[in-house]
C-alpha cells in the first residue's frame, strides 16, 4: 500500500507527515526546528530504534530520504525541548493533528492513488443512495453514528492487563530515577525520595491524558502513555 503524505501548518511553519502502515510519522527536521532543537542528530540519538526511522518524503526537489519519528518519538522530542512553545506545539498535535488521523484513518491528499479515488467514489455513491431514501433517515443515521463514536472514544478504558502494564512502567521509571538504598546491613531499603516522584508522575499522567486515574486511560492512548512514562522526568528535580 502506498504511504500518504500531508503537510500541516503550525504558526506558519511546515510540519510534514506521512502515514506508514496506518500510523502517523513526522519529519524529524520539521519537528526539531519548531521545538528549537538545533542539533537534530543529538536529539534523535535519544530516541529508541522503534521511535525513529527513515522514509522517502516528497520535496520541491523530488523525493528525499529523511529522518522521521512516530508519535512516541514526537512526544519524547517535545519533552526534551526547553523552548517555551513546546507545550503549545504538543497541544496543537493532540488537538488538531491526531484527531484528524483518528477520525479518517488516513490523510486526504491531492495526489491520492487510483485505488483511493475509486474508494472515495464508492463511498460517495453509497451516501447518495442512502440520502435518496429520505433525508430524515440519513440524519438519524448520522446522529447514531456520532453518538456511538463518542461513546467508544470516551467510555472505554484500558483493561486490567493494560492497567498492570502501566503500573509496572510507573514503578520501573521511579525505581530507575531513585534506586533502592543499601543499608549498613547489606539489605535493600525502600528509598524515601520515591514518594514525591510518584506524586509528580501520577499528576503529570492525569493532566496529559485528561483522566482522574491511570486506569481511565483510553485504549487508543495506551502505547503513548507507556512511552510517556518511560521518558518521564520530574519538572522540578529533587534536592540532592
Amino acid at each position: 500500500m502506498q504511504e500518504l503524505q500531508n503537510v500541516f501548518k503550525y504558526e506558519g511553519r511546515e510540519v510534514r507527515t506521512v502515514i506508514i502502515n496506518g500510523a502517523p510519522w513526522f519529519v524529524a527536521k520539521d519537528v526539531c526546528e519548531v521545538l528549537g532543537l538545533a542539533k537534530h542528530d543529538t536529539a534523535l540519538a535519544r530516541l529508541s530504534g522503534k521511535q525513529k526511522g527513515s522514509h522517502s518524503v516528497g520535496t520541491l526537489g523530488g523525493n528525499q530520504l529523511m529522518s522521521v519519528v512516530n508519535e512516541a518519538g514526537l512526544y519524547k522530542l517535545i519533552f526534551t525541548s526547553r523552548k517555551a512553545e513546546a507545550e503549545r506545539f504538543s497541544d496543537w498535535v493532540v488537538e488538531e493533528v491526531l484527531p484528524t488521523i483518528r477520525r479518517t484513518g488516513s490523510y486526504t491528499t491531492a495526489g491520492a492513488t487510483d485505488a483511493l479515488v475509486v474508494q472515495a467514489t464508492e463511498i460517495l455513491a453509497a451516501v447518495s443512495r442512502l440520502a435518496a431514501t429520505t433525508q430524515e433517515a440519513l440524519q438519524a443515521s448520522e446522529v447514531k453514528f456520532d453518538r456511538l463514536s463518542y461513546e467508544l472514544d470516551n467510555a472505554l478504558t484500558i483493561n486490567n492487563h493494560a492497567q498492570t502494564k502501566v503500573k509496572h512502567a510507573i514503578d520501573k521509571r521511579i525505581g530507575t530515577l531513585e534506586p533502592d538504598i543499601i543499608g549498613d546491613d547489606g539489605k535493600k531499603k525502600r528509598n524515601p525520595r520515591r514518594k514525591p516522584l510518584f506524586t509528580q508522575i501520577y499528576a503529570d499522567i492525569y493532566q496529559h491524558f485528561g483522566v482522574e486515574s491511570y486506569r481511565d486511560i483510553k485504549p487508543k492512548d495506551f502505547e503513548v502513555a507507556v512511552e510517556f512514562i518511560r521518558a518521564w522526568s520530574p519538572a522540578v528535580p529533587l534536592n540532592a
